[in-house]
């Protein structure tokens, strides 16, 4: 800018002309200007960290909460990716060594070890839906029923401290009917023949199936070996019966 007095250049901030000595009348306004908008300034400024404050406060747990819930579901997709990538690996890897894992299945099929039989099925990532096990599907889907049936068998003759009795009952009902079920070629197999070994297999465990229910629940010979043709209700309360009788023998 130019002063008003004697037209040389000066600039905004000076008061006076430094070429003239007189007052810089807009310079002064500027001034007085400026210390208005500074008080307006800080005022706002003031207001203006107040409401953030307590905005934030809000603003940072809702991000805490986003955050941990992104953390949460992205640890979820990892480890379905993770087990799925180890699943699809193992399940190569057996399938490489099918003729040992073959020889293993049919040993433990002759001496017949079918819990071992059936947790062969999960640890070694058996595909017994296709691929060289496929004619095994039959066996390790019934053997792995079967070792549900033992577990639950063993919670019900020795059941935990706070253990349910009628829980347990229900949960070995159930066990039973998918142990029967996984042997039925009508159920799951249709028209497709069953092997030699399948239906030696399949004796073997209605026979192992019979031992427990004796030897653990105190279920009769004579009722074991009905026990595919029961109802679930009927299954149930047989069970009841039996494990009530037991306990009541136990305490005299």
């Amino acid at each position: 800018m130019k002063c008003e007095f004697c037209g040389a250049n000066i600039g905004l901030e000076d008061l006076v002309c430094p070429h003239c000595g007189r007052e810089n009348t807009v310079a002064r306004k500027h001034a007085v200007q400026m210390i208005h908008y500074k008080n307006d300034y800080q005022e706002t400024k003031e207001e203006v960290l107040q409401k953030a404050r307590r905005f934030s406060g809000n603003s940072v747990r809702i991000t805490l909460i986003a955050v941990l819930i992104l953390l949460i579901v992205i640890s979820f997709i990892v480890a379905a990716k993770s087990y799925s990538t180890v699943r699809v690996y193992r399940e190569k890897q057996t399938e490489k060594n099918a003729e040992a894992v073959i020889a293993k299945i049919r040993m433990l099929v002759d001496e017949e070890r079918y819990v071992e039989l059936g947790s062969m099925a999960d640890n070694e990532y058996i595909d017994v839906y296709d691929g060289p096990f496929e004619s095994y599907g039959r066996i390790l889907r019934a053997s792995q029923s079967f070792r549900n049936v033992y577990e639950d068998v063993l919670r019900c003759a020795y059941p935990a401290e706070y253990a349910r009795t009628e829980r347990e009952i229900s949960y070995l009902s159930d066990a039973l009917g998918y142990f029967y079920d996984s042997m039925d070629p009508e159920r799951y197999y249709g028209d497709a023949p069953v092997e030699p070994l399948t239906e030696k297999t399949f004796s073997g465990l209605k026979k192992a199936c019979e031992s427990l229910l004796v030897t653990y629940i105190g279920i009769s010979p004579g009722e074991a070996s009905e026990f595919p043709e029961y109802t679930p209700a009927t299954r149930s309360y047989k069970l009841e019966q039996a494990l009530s009788a037991g306990k009541e023998a136990g305490n005299e």
